[in-house]
């Protein structure tokens, strides 16, 4: 029976009495070893250890690392080679995957898959198919949604006496569960501040190519102090448009309600339930994000109705597919919203949709005020992302179009780190 565990949840008395287990590790920082495996590698790392001790255990190692960083998967490198010391024998070379690659991890973990696999069939007797992966992965998320007419609260176009500003106040402030100081936590991710615009500048002149924006927050009373060096985080939203497009796409209504969500990973801890469909996918959902990898393809190639698509969304999610896949997505920064138009006979299960598309992510920018000079407020200088793929599609950042089109006094979704 196989598990799957993180490393200080598993039992490392048990380590030299296991046949096989193959270690997937992330390295964070400048060389450390991640959170939840730091227990464990304290304990392998004694001198005191026999050098026969995993002398019946084969293993394989896989390192999470991004080359811009100098100690590149160190962490899965020093795993490595202490069970070498340890009289492990490896059933696969060492994977290092890079997040820097064109096409993510999957680029070093596809080959390395493949000699994972030829080496577990001189372990175990497996089918010849064991290998393929074409069969469905388990639903890991979770979704409840019930059908209605209306949204919750003030009636679609109705506006408020106090004019446009006010309504885009009121707009801005649904679906989120804003940061109190009396609750005593910090602001973040999953209860942010409400930073209310205050001032959007352009910077340049309008006939520049860049659009370089000054922007000025107000603050809530009460916000832990900003210090130099700190960042301020921002969660972005989708425009209307793309939003409208992805809920056509998927069949889902805008009014519908989302009742309760919950996933595997935690992925969308964040979100506050009940709300609308329209704003969960407006302001938590990736849908002009790039798939990385091959997975979001292969989960695609069950929920198809035509043979077509099937074969080349599983062409996509093999090895000898990757560079197609590279030309088809990453070259061209397909979103996964546009995957989805061009597939337009997948019909994804609602759990499996959000299970293959993830949740958008906050983005960070060096804040550009003092906070000492300029009390409950923070300002920031944003140069709009616009740029062309090889094919002319013209791409535009997300966060930094929609900051640049804000408008006076709407929330923005803030915490500093």
């Amino acid at each position: 029976v196989a598990e799957v565990r993180a490393l200080d949840e598993y039992d490392v008395k048990r380590l030299p009495g296991e046949t096989v287990v193959v270690f997937v590790v992330a390295t964070c920082g400048q060389g450390e070893v991640p959170d939840n495996m730091k227990r464990f590698w304290r304990t392998i790392r004694r001198r005191t250890l026999p050098p026969d001790l995993l002398q019946s255990v084969r293993t394989a190692v896989f390192g999470l690392g991004d080359s811009s960083y100098a100690k590149f998967n160190f962490a899965g490198k020093g795993v490595y080679r202490r069970l070498l010391g340890l009289g492990a024998k490896m059933v696969a070379p060492r994977g290092d995957g890079d997040d820097q690659h064109p096409l993510g991890l999957d680029a070093a973990l596809s080959p390395w898959l493949q000699e994972l696999w030829a080496g577990l069939h001189e372990v175990y007797t497996l089918r010849p198919e064991a290998s393929l992966g074409w069969s469905p992965p388990a639903p890991a998320v979770a979704v409840s949604i019930e059908e209605q007419h209306t949204f919750p609260g003030k009636p679609a176009g109705e506006r408020s006496a106090e004019g446009e500003d006010a309504d885009a106040a009121d707009r801005g402030s649904v679906g989120y569960q804003w940061w109190n100081a009396v609750r005593g936590v910090a602001p973040s991710l999953r209860q942010p501040l409400r930073a209310v615009l205050q001032e959007n500048t352009r910077l340049t002149s309008p006939d520049w190519g860049q659009d370089v924006r000054h922007l000025a927050f107000h603050l809530p009373a009460g916000t832990p102090p900003y210090a130099p060096g700190d960042v301020a985080c921002i969660l972005p939203e989708n425009g209307v448009e793309e939003t409208g497009r992805f809920l056509l796409r998927v069949g889902l209504r805008e009014d519908a309600l989302v009742t309760s969500l919950t996933s595997q990973d935690g992925r969308w801890s964040h979100v506050p339930t009940p709300l609308t469909v329209g704003e969960f996918v407006r302001r938590y959902v990736d849908i002009q994000g790039t798939p990385r990898g091959r997975i979001f393809f292969i989960v695609l190639s069950f929920f198809t109705t035509s043979e077509v698509e099937r074969e080349k969304l599983r062409e996509f999610g093999t090895a000898e597919g990757q560079e197609a896949l590279r030309h088809y997505c990453q070259k061209e920064r397909r979103s996964y919203l546009e995957v989805l138009e061009d597939f337009p006979h997948v019909q994804l299960p609602v759990e499996y949709l959000f299970m293959a598309v993830p949740p958008l992510r906050p983005r960070r920018f060096s804040i550009a005020s003092s906070g000492s000079l300029h009390e409950g407020q923070l300002h920031l200088c944003v140069a709009k992302l616009e740029f062309f793929t090889p094919l002319k599609r013209k791409r535009q950042g997300v966060c930094s179009t929609w900051l640049a089109n804000l408008h006076h006094s709407y929330p923005v979704p803030m915490w500093c780190e």
